[in-house]
């Protein structure tokens, strides 16, 4: 028994003879170069600096935070000690 018939015994739909290429489309854009068929760069620069602004902003936003739990922790210091 060959492998497509296997596959056709256990429900399998069977691809159709006529298509070309990466039937599945990877949520993460992933396409082997052997079935890019269309013209979209390996590298979009788009993606590359809007990855860089979010990986800044989380920067900024966790050393945002650090600083203000630093000041709350120095206020509250300072009321418990003044009294």
């Amino acid at each position: 028994m060959s492998v497509p018939e296997l596959l056709q015994a256990a429900g399998v739909p069977a691809a159709d003879e006529s298509t070309i290429g990466l039937q599945y489309q990877d949520p993460a854009g992933y396409v082997p170069a052997a079935v890019n068929t269309d013209n979209r760069p390996l590298v979009n620069l788009r993606q590359i600096v809007d990855g860089q602004r979010r990986t800044l902003l989380a920067w900024a936003g966790s050393a945002l935070a650090v600083l203000a739990l630093v000041v709350l922790a120095a206020r509250r210091s300072r009321r418990r000690y003044a009294t």
